[in-house]
């Protein structure tokens, strides 16, 4: 009688752990898809002000800096909206590797649930992270690329 106790209570921690694991993804993913209808508008809002910037130095009414600085922040935009778009799927990867654990597809591995730092900071807990996030980057623009004509910033640079 006391083994059987025993293997209950064991029962009972492994489905609280597997129930914790999924409550965190699920947050996890909630606040990534935040994060990235965030960084969505950031991103459309910086092209608006790229073009309007790009319209006023054509009228002569903004000079080529002012151009320049609104084309970096049209890229850093773009470059946030990425990392954004790859928390999101190493999350949702992590969302399918619980669901293989508890007995959904096979042969995917098991990871650990993941975790968020105060402050916003998703990168903090996650050794490496930026890492991933910079390679799954890359592989977007490549992809992008790859698929289209290359990006034109629209200045023309100034008289000489």
């Amino acid at each position: 009688m006391d083994s059987y106790q025993q293997t209950m209570a064991l029962y009972r921690q492994v489905v609280l752990g597997a129930f914790s694991q999924v409550a965190d993804t699920l947050k996890a993913l909630e606040y990534d898809a935040v994060a990235l209808r965030a960084q969505d508008a950031a991103l459309a809002s910086a092209k608006q002000a790229l073009h309007l910037v790009q319209i006023n130095y054509e009228a002569g009414l903004n000079t080529y800096l002012d151009v320049l600085i609104a084309d970096e922040q049209y890229h850093q935009a773009l470059t946030n909206d990425l990392q954004a778009t790859a928390v999101r799927y190493q999350d949702t990867s992590r969302s399918m590797s619980h669901s293989a654990a508890a007995g959904g597809r096979r042969g995917m591995q098991r990871r650990p649930a993941p975790t968020r730092a105060p402050g916003n900071n998703p990168s903090a807990t996650r050794p490496g992270r930026n890492t991933a996030i910079s390679q799954a980057a890359h592989r977007v623009v490549r992809t992008a690329n790859l698929s289209q004509q290359p990006p034109q910033c629209g200045a023309r640079a100034p008289p000489r």
